[in-house]
């Protein structure tokens, strides 16, 4: 049985949804603005396989009232991934409470959180700073992270035991790419500083298959590389794989760039012995734009997609 089932196995609670030990994951992120989240309560018939068969769900705002009833109402797992990011500079430094605050509002509602996705963001601001890795913007200095660990370990949260930290890479913003794994292999020191997270993932975007992008060339397929390379690194670690896939709203109802972008992504994991269903694979889906969610039988909608992703990977 893969380490990473084991953890997911033994944090399970009463009446939670279970998943077969070979198995991926799947994430679904909602937003409670611009209406999002409400197209779900509104048909809360309109994605069946969605609601019984996702592992995570994720909010882009803190869990308030809206869903407190959320594993219940809507969705039936009762796990949560949660995001946490801060900006450049001493000031923006991870202290750890602010990642033991975040778990707590979703602990608060009812959300048991598996996975903290972490990592340096207030970059569209700063022109392209960030952490203090030249490699790539987004991770975390070691420092910060045994900050994190330490705030957790001294908190009453109730998944202090359990929860892992995932480092989320690949700003692609102000010069920076996508397939910057390419240049944090050449660090040894950084290597060896990833292997202090539970898991690592980088950021891709619906159409990243296309060497073209708006007509000028385009690291997405580099990028679908690095992914790839990352699973490798990551199963060979017994470490948890991020697959962080983008899109705005216009995305969701282009499934045919979306199968496309993940059957390249895949075929890339192949050629290095990884499989799509994989159980230290996690897949993470951006559905915190407005746009066509609903209903998934439709496949002009973002839970078409994620459907389609579950029954592929599971």
């Amino acid at each position: 049985m893969n380490w990473f089932y084991k953890i997911f196995a033994a944090t399970v609670l009463p009446g939670m949804l279970t998943v077969a030990s070979d198995a991926a994951r799947t994430v679904l992120r909602l937003s409670q603005k611009d209406g999002v989240l409400q197209q779900y309560y509104d048909q809360p018939d309109a994605f069946p396989t969605c609601r019984q068969q996702l592992d995570y769900i994720t909010y882009n705002l803190a869990p308030d009232g809206l869903v407190r009833n959320d594993g219940k109402r809507l969705f039936q797992t009762q796990q949560a991934t949660i995001e946490i990011f801060k900006g450049a500079g001493k000031k923006y430094k991870f202290t750890g409470e602010e990642t033991v605050d975040a778990i707590r509002q979703y602990e608060a509602v009812g959300l048991t959180v598996g996975v903290v996705i972490i990592y340096h963001e207030d970059w569209l601001k700063l022109r392209g700073e960030g952490g203090p890795w030249k490699e790539d913007i987004r991770i975390l200095s070691a420092d910060e992270l045994k900050r994190v660990r330490k705030a957790i370990g001294k908190s009453d949260l109730k998944s202090k035991k359990t929860v892992k930290l995932v480092q989320l890479m690949g700003a692609r913003v102000a010069g920076h790419r996508g397939d910057s794994w390419f240049q944090i292999t050449k660090n040894p020191t950084l290597m060896r500083h990833l292997k202090n997270f539970d898991g690592i993932g980088v950021e891709c975007h619906v159409g990243d298959h296309l060497a073209l992008h708006k007509g000028k060339p385009s690291d997405g397929p580099n990028t679908l590389k690095c992914i790839a390379e990352m699973a490798k690194w990551c199963k060979q670690n017994r470490k948890i794989t991020l697959m962080f896939m983008g899109g705005g709203p216009l995305s969701y109802s282009q499934f045919d760039a979306c199968r496309e972008t993940y059957e390249y992504m895949w075929k890339q994991m192949s050629l290095r012995r990884v499989n799509k269903d994989d159980s230290h694979l996690l897949y993470f889906r951006q559905g915190a734009r407005p746009g066509r969610h609903l209903p998934e039988s439709s496949n002009k909608t973002l839970t078409y997609q994620m459907k389609w992703l579950i029954g592929e990977v599971k």
